[in-house]
């Protein structure tokens, strides 16, 4: 789910669409397509807003054509007027399978390959991923008698509660799919209530993996601080073959990676060496594993033109990071 706006976003002084919206050198959008791959979908569609749909065509032919290089097909749902959070999910129906359904603002490691197991052995029309978040009135609490509501039992100093809350995350079933309105605006939670009014099960899998939902300025910092605390799972995220992986030597200054100087001495090697920074890289040959390392060295023999862009991307993103936590 890719088509709002992004108000908060903007209002925040992030001039990009929320879901375009980079987090350490890679889009929400292409993260979370990541994170879908893995899990082992094969067939990813991106509800996206009409005029998105013609102003962001380069980004998302770009990401389609990498993204077939791993076996995986992307196409556009598009809104032509908004449908709420939900409600274009339903042209998906029809096509026999289960769909997940995820929020392109959201980061989390949760492992969706287990959801999809957890939903079908539910036998739940739809599951809900769900965490707990810690919420921090703003205000003193008055906590008064049940049977007289004028007398004042405590007075608590803006407390704090563990409130059960939505992770973004869906899996709804074929036959749930079916029955929920087509062409309507709607948004999860609709969909959540219609269908506990009309009988069906609804499983909601608990879970403790860190989780961050990306809204403005604040939360692009927050994702970018998980995807450092989690790197292995959101920089080597490919489990498939790869069209390549080495050693790529770095020159730097005072042992810093200086942006003037990405492609100065550069060179894959075939031998792996403690690197400063992993990460993966999706061509459109297919995935590249880059252990990056930092050295004085000069020379070395420049990248071919095919991985020199996708790479410098994430150099690009990450090369300010590279000293730290070695």
């Amino acid at each position: 789910m890719a088509g709002g706006d992004g108000i908060r976003m903007a209002q925040s002084g992030v001039r990009v669409r929320k879901p375009l919206a980079p987090v350490v050198g890679v889009t929400l959008l292409e993260r979370n397509l990541w994170m879908l791959a893995r899990a082992g979908c094969r067939q990813i569609a991106i509800a996206t807003s009409a005029r998105a749909a013609v102003e962001e065509k380069p980004f998302t032919d770009d990401l389609a054509r990498r993204a077939a290089s791993i076996g995986v097909v992307v196409e556009l749902l598009v809104e032509e007027r908004p449908l709420g959070n939900f409600g274009v999910v339903t042209r998906l129906s029809g096509r026999g399978q289960p769909v997940v359904v995820v929020f392109a603002d959201n980061l989390t490691t949760l492992n969706l390959d287990e959801l999809v197991r957890i939903h079908s052995q539910s036998k739940a029309a739809l599951t809900l991923a769900a965490h707990t978040e810690l919420f921090r009135m703003p205000y003193g609490e008055l906590r008064v008698r049940p049977d007289d509501t004028s007398r004042l039992l405590t007075y608590v100093e803006k407390p704090s509660y563990d409130i059960l809350i939505s992770s973004g995350i869906a899996v709804i079933s074929v036959e749930a799919l079916n029955l929920v309105p087509h062409g309507s605006a709607l948004g999860l939670s609709n969909v959540s209530n219609m269908l506990i009014d009309a009988g069906f099960s609804i499983y909601l899998h608990q879970h403790a993996s860190p989780w961050v939902d990306a809204n403005d300025s604040n939360g692009l910092r927050a994702a970018a601080n998980l995807v450092q605390r989690e790197r292995a799972t959101f920089e080597c995220w490919w489990v498939g073959p790869l069209a390549s992986e080495g050693v790529l030597t770095l020159s730097s200054a005072n042992g810093l990676l200086m942006p003037s100087e990405w492609f100065r001495g550069v060179s894959i090697l075939a031998n792996h060496s403690t690197a400063t920074w992993t990460f993966d890289a999706l061509t459109s040959a297919g995935v590249i594993r880059v252990h990056a390392i930092l050295s004085d060295a000069e020379g070395g023999d420049p990248l071919p033109p095919d991985l020199a862009g996708p790479i410098a991307t994430r150099l690009e993103a990450t090369s300010y990071v590279a000293p730290v936590a070695l």
